[in-house]
């Protein structure tokens, strides 16, 4: 066991893995569709006219792209530190990873898929008392390997910083919308 805690960005790597996990482990990817209304006439909005008369063509959509994609939470209590983060992280970027890696890594990573690890890091406390994230070797799949195709993944992750204060919003009320975050979000830069 190394007797330095390891560097932020490795730890947030590392959080951001067990973020990832669950979803990766079940290859779970959502698709989000980009797309723009048209219309016969070239105008999205269609005609107004009067009520009682005929209306126009009704606007249609065109998908321009499917993006396959994860979204998730890092959560402040969940890793030393301490910082709430929203994750997204593309298919693309996720196979660019995975180019980079060896192929033993790849295999092992798969291998790893099929295990019933909850989660391939797991915190731990070194000599100083400071806690920090360490591959989980109480699962016999987590392989050096493995953790580093893991945190190469998750370094092609996308994160946006959580304000305190939307992270307990969060947390006390899960029927908020996305809007609404990045509304709130935008108000706390602004300030």
């Amino acid at each position: 066991m190394p007797d330095d805690t390891p560097p932020h960005d490795q730890q947030l790597a590392r959080a951001v893995a067990n973020a990832l996990w669950w979803y990766l482990q079940r290859d779970a990817w959502t698709p989000h569709r980009q797309v723009r209304a048209i219309s016969a006439t070239g105008n999205p909005r269609g005609h107004n006219y009067a009520p009682g008369a005929i209306p126009g063509p009704t606007p249609t959509v065109e998908l321009i792209s499917i993006t396959w994609q994860v979204r998730t939470w890092l959560w402040s209590d969940q890793w030393p530190g301490r910082a709430c983060y929203a994750i997204e992280l593309k298919r693309q970027a996720h196979n660019e990873a995975l180019a980079n890696l060896p192929h033993a890594a790849i295999a092992e990573l798969d291998a790893a898929y099929e295990s019933p690890m909850r989660k391939p890091f797991r915190v731990d406390t070194d000599h100083d008392g400071r806690r920090y994230l360490t591959r989980n070797r109480e699962a016999e799949t987590m392989t050096h390997l493995v953790a580093g195709a893991l945190e190469a993944i998750a370094s092609r992750a996308s994160l946006e910083l959580i304000p305190e204060h939307v992270e307990r919003a969060l947390i006390e009320d899960h029927d908020i919308s996305l809007e609404t975050i990045q509304a709130a979000i935008a108000r706390a830069a602004a300030r």
